[in-house]
């Protein structure tokens, strides 16, 4: 019984959760009404029961059980609103209560229909030898608590919401009654199932009466919010020293790795130290009300240890086996089921979100600064606009067929070279440029003129380094290439400005030319275009790699203008999916 009895919709007794109560009290000068939720006691597997009575009359049935709980702990919300003694009270908030020394006495009695026992009236009596409250007053708790307003124009604007949510994270995790959110240690998953498929494992899991324990402990190393016209998402870091978790589980399946069918149930404890990952909230923001539809978490863990005793019922030596290879092969396993249990979680987390998120404007939470067009820190303005939405872009927007930034895809691209010691037709196919998520922005000036708009934006990459295929036909130097082969190439300090232009039309911005020429600081080169000697490839790559600089200022413009049309397409693909208005108001 302490553990729960899932076929018959019966819950674990020890911890037991209560939801929700109402007590009336109307007694001379008492006149109050108690509401109390999210209730978890703690302690009735301890129970010692003393003497067991039946006593059973025509259809009538009558239970007495006497017992000792040597102590009890109890906690939850409260809210009390009433008259004591002519004095009005009306309050809310959190309390716990520990009780030692319980003698418990519990009479059943109801009718017998059909062999079947009608339960109409439990009597319970528990006198207490010592008993311990604890109340903290919500509405003061709240009070207390001053919201940190973070300006997304600060310049410790991820430290400031860090900040803000390590202190909310210390009221939320009471429960927010309000919102109809629980106490969230220990937090509590009713029921789910999920099969899994692949070459080590086949299996259907089935669990209830999941509880999870350590939330409390959650630290934040980072926060990150992106918005992007309507779309909004919040990426937070957090890391939990140890996570404990129960539940009743039911598994039907074969582990091939052993050749061994499994097909029982049990009750499964597990612990893990060191789980880390990043909360991937994402929705719609509609009316200043953040609608959370994905709720995305696969953390990594640092050790665990699994648990159960009766997986297969009669046979211990089998248990202990796979119980044994379990706990030493747990991170296959782990990277197997984490897939499957972060979409099982998704749907609910999201439901969970929702109850905060949609009671509560967004803009009191993450409060937007707008740059406006007629402010004296325009510019200023935008340029800290771009550095926060940097991360954001690098990432990629898959709603708007934005590919990430890091790294890039050129899919190909052919280009004719015909001035000072280059001619020769260069074909570039399936490269990849990594780099662009370590860009500084050091300035950002739009331009506006009736219809037409254009941005600059000075940018430095660090370090940029490109990988692909070459096809050349022509000539560098004196040397002659008809061949294609793979190259790298690393630029260091790529400082210049990212020109950008188009027309507005419909409040919607058309780019049609995006121009770049950077300087580049440092260069090399390496490609491998004479499979067949080797000498001469290498004499040719320490050529380019030692006359680069005239190389790069003929190549520049012609490049340049090879790669625009390609920028052009792929801004477009952001631009004409958002309003102009908005962005640039």
């Amino acid at each position: 019984l302490l553990i729960g009895l899932p076929e018959f919709d019966f819950p674990p007794l020890d911890p037991l959760f209560y939801k929700y109560g109402k007590f009336v009290i109307n007694s001379g000068d008492v006149h109050y009404q108690v509401i109390f939720s999210n209730v978890t006691i703690i302690g009735l597997s301890k129970i010692q029961f003393l003497s067991i009575r039946t006593n059973f009359l025509d259809d009538f049935f009558y239970l007495e059980v006497k017992g000792n709980i040597p102590k009890l702990f109890v906690k939850g919300d409260i809210r009390a609103d009433g008259n004591l003694s002519g004095f009005r009270l009306a309050n809310e908030g959190y309390y716990n209560v520990t009780a030692e020394d319980i003698r418990t006495a519990a009479n059943l009695t109801g009718h017998v229909v059909n062999d079947t026992w009608i339960v109409e009236y439990i009597h319970l009596v528990m006198p207490i030898g010592k008993f311990k409250l604890y109340y903290n007053d919500a509405v003061n708790d709240k009070k207390a608590f001053a919201p940190v307003t973070c300006k997304r124009d600060s310049n410790d604007y991820s430290a400031c919401l860090k900040q803000a949510l390590e202190e909310g994270w210390l009221l939320i995790i009471k429960g927010l009654p309000e919102f109809d959110i629980p106490p969230l240690d220990p937090l509590v998953y009713e029921n789910g199932k999920f099969e899994l498929n692949s070459n080590e494992i086949r299996a259907e899991l089935i669990f209830s009466n999941l509880i999870i324990i350590g939330l409390s402990k959650l630290h934040f190393p980072d926060v990150r919010p992106h918005r992007l016209n309507d779309v909004f998402r919040l990426e937070i870091d957090a890391i939990i020293p140890k996570l404990t978790l129960e539940t009743d589980v039911k598994i039907n399946g074969t582990l091939n790795t052993l050749m061994l069918k499994v097909a029982g149930e049990d009750h499964l404890n597990a612990t893990a130290h060191d789980v880390r990952g990043t909360c991937d909230l994402t929705g719609h923001v509609i009316n200043d009300t953040w609608i959370v539809e994905h709720f995305h978490i696969a953390p990594s863990i640092g050790t665990l240890k699994v648990y159960f005793d009766n997986l297969f019922e009669g046979n211990k030596e089998l248990n202990n086996l796979a119980l044994t290879f379990l706990n030493e092969y747990w991170p296959v396993f782990y990277r197997l089921m984490l897939p499957f249990i972060s979409d099982i979680l998704d749907p609910w987390l999201v439901g969970f979100a929702n109850k905060f998120f949609s009671n509560v404007p967004l803009s009191n939470i993450f409060p937007v600064t707008t740059c406006k067009r007629d402010s004296v820190d325009y510019s200023a303005c935008l340029k800290q606009a771009v550095i926060e939405a940097l991360p954001r872009f690098v990432k990629g927007f898959p709603e708007f067929d934005f590919p990430p930034l890091e790294p890039i895809f050129y899919e190909y691209g052919k280009v004719v070279f015909d001035s000072g010691d280059i001619h020769a037709e260069v074909t570039v196919m399936n490269m990849s440029a990594a780099g662009l998520s370590k860009a500084q922005i050091n300035d950002v000036r739009p331009h506006f003129l009736d219809d037409s708009f254009r941005l600059e934006v000075d940018a430095i990459v660090p370090n940029l380094i490109l990988n692909g295929a070459v096809k050349m036909n022509g000539t560098i130097g004196i040397f002659r290439i008809v061949s294609k082969g793979p190259f790298n190439l690393t630029a260091d300090d790529v400082i210049g400005t990212w020109d950008l232009s188009g027309h507005v039309v419909n409040d919607t911005l058309i780019v049609e030319h995006i121009r770049i020429l950077p300087s580049v600081k440092k260069l090399k080169l390496y490609f491998d275009l004479f499979p067949d000697s080797k000498e001469i490839n290498d004499i040719i790559v320490s050529f380019v790699n030692e006359f680069w600089p005239p190389l790069y200022r003929v190549m520049l413009p012609i490049t340049s203008k090879a790669w625009d049309p390609w920028l052009t397409d792929l801004t477009n693909k952001l631009f004409s999916k958002v309003s102009f208005s908005k962005l640039f108001p």
